[in-house]
């Protein structure tokens, strides 16, 4: 009895350590990515990069990260983007909401624009739960209306930017439908070629624009540019590794505060600010987002 209570006692200290070590690869990423966003924020308004730069350099600089961190393991299957259904989907919606994103990042300011994306939460479950059979209850389904009113309360009072508005909801639903299918293709494929499909088609979506208008920019624009890529790919990577150890509820939660960080980085660094209704239709955003993920597990 002893040596079962013994063998208890170190597999509960082994699980506990592995969360916490979950916990801190799940606040380094929240880091990575929050410095994506304010970095996209200034280089995109100060030093007039456009979006389509942007885009692709993400692109291009994640598939490089990720075929030397998979490729020598032999889980990076970068052919399967071309012809499998299911990853050119996952691609074209990918790349779609990433675009949307850093679009409406300079138009809606970095704190409104994330906020807006977050809502992809509640889109992703709603279609998971359309299309691959997973639960989604009532109360869910209630909270991801309180959501839906603190975007409207946003769109509210952004209404001089109300096409940025759309465009940011035409990402979060793109970017629901990537999270939908990612949940279906980790049935079959690796982490590492479902990343790579977004890289690719990323890649092809903003190429031709780039050759007809090529970018203008600075040696110190372009350093700047990769520094914000490999810290989005590094934040990708790290979330699917704090992901091994949490559980959906406890990660989900955690990665919901990004928006909080990356709005109070842009009233700090940019001087945004936010009305009443913005930081109640925030609050509400947030709630909703974060009661679905809690109730999913």
């Amino acid at each position: 009895m002893k040596a079962q209570s013994s063998l208890a006692q170190q597999f509960s200290l082994h699980r506990s350590n592995e969360s916490a070590n979950g916990l801190i690869l799940m606040a380094i990423c929240l880091v990575f990515f929050t410095g994506t966003g304010l970095l996209v924020r200034w280089v995109s308004v100060d030093h007039h990069v456009d979006t389509w730069t942007l885009v692709f350099a993400r692109g291009f600089i994640g598939l490089i990260v990720i075929a030397l961190w998979y490729g020598p393991r032999g889980d990076l299957k970068l052919t399967r983007v071309l012809y499998r259904p299911a990853l050119i989907f996952r691609g074209v919606v990918g790349a779609t909401g990433l675009m949307c994103y850093y679009w409406t990042i300079p138009r809606l300011g970095v704190g409104v624009a994330t906020l807006v994306s977050n809502v992809y939460v509640l889109f992703g479950s709603l279609l998971a739960a359309l299309f691959l059979g997973e639960k989604l209850s009532i109360r869910q389904l209630g909270w991801l209306v309180v959501s839906l009113a603190g975007v409207a309360l946003l769109t509210n009072v952004q209404a001089t930017h109300s096409n940025a508005i759309w465009v940011a909801l035409l990402g979060s639903v793109a970017a629901g439908n990537a999270l939908m299918i990612i949940r279906y293709l980790h049935r079959t494929e690796s982490t590492a070629t479902i990343f790579a499909a977004q890289c690719v088609y990323a890649m092809a979506a903003t190429l031709p624009i780039l050759i007809k208008q090529p970018p203008q920019l600075g040696g110190t624009v372009w350093v700047w540019i990769v520094v914000a890529s490999v810290g989005a790919a590094l934040g990708q990577l790290t979330l699917t590794q704090a992901f091994r150890t949490l559980t959906v509820t406890v990660g989900g939660a955690v990665n919901l505060t990004l928006p909080i960080w990356i709005t109070l980085g842009g009233m700090l660094f940019f001087g945004e600010r936010f009305s009443l209704l913005q930081v109640l239709g925030g609050a509400l955003v947030l709630t909703g987002c974060f009661q679905v993920v809690l109730k999913r597990v």
